[in-house]
């Protein structure tokens, strides 16, 4: 029976239009208000002009900066960010895909893995980094997933199209990440203190895609 059941679903996907899409892009890594390049892989199975499935993988990576020691940014040891997803959509043609454009809405399950590293704490004295202790951080987790896409057919083979997409989190999983740093300078010390959390992880890709 299993067999059978699996050999109706392969024929189902060989019968219906299969595309590849390979996206490149940013992505907006909200635990560290950075900004990432992100590269992503999709498959997709249109089953008729309104509905489609799509998986897809993706990673992307960026530097750390932009945060509360940014004027102090160049003095302290690099931090980073790394997210890692495997995205499962079911998308939504509302006008149709008329086979020359198609704008979709999807939504899903995202398996993420945030890895990033970024400083606890500095300690600066004089422009000079006295003392710091940095914290690898990693977080895997499961979320929804939502995404908007439009694709545009130029030939019989490829497409161009644009990617939206954006993974929302539970408060469950909303961390504190205190980061702390001290600045001494002309005799006078001074001290501050950010924390990092997340709700969500954007991302907006330009994409070529082509028909198999």
């Amino acid at each position: 029976m299993m067999f059978v059941f699996l050999l109706l679903f392969a024929n189902l996907l060989i019968s219906q239009i299969q595309l590849i899409h390979l996206g490149y892009g940013v992505e907006h890594d909200s635990y560290f208000a950075d900004i990432n390049h992100k590269i992503d892989l999709e498959y997709e199975v249109k089953f008729n002009r309104h509905f489609a499935v799509a998986a897809a993988a993706s990673m992307s990576a960026g530097n750390l900066g932009w945060d509360i020691h940014k004027d102090y940014h160049h003095l302290l040891p690099k931090e980073y960010s790394r997210v890692a997803q495997v995205n499962a959509i079911m998308f939504w043609s509302p006008w149709r895909n008329n086979r020359i454009n198609n704008f979709k809405i999807g939504l899903g399950v995202s398996a993420v893995h945030v890895r990033s590293k970024y400083i606890e704490y500095a300690e600066l004295e004089k422009n000079v980094l006295v003392n710091y202790k940095d914290i690898l951080f990693n977080e895997p987790g499961v979320y929804p997933i939502i995404a908007v896409e439009n694709d545009i057919r130029i030939n019989q083979k490829f497409l161009l199209g644009i990617k939206l997409q954006a993974n929302f989190k539970g408060i469950e999983s909303n961390p504190t990440l205190p980061q702390t740093f001290v600045i001494k300078t002309a005799g006078l010390t001074d001290s501050a203190t950010q924390y990092r959390g997340s709700n969500f992880i954007g991302a907006a890709m330009i994409r070529l895609g082509f028909f198999l």
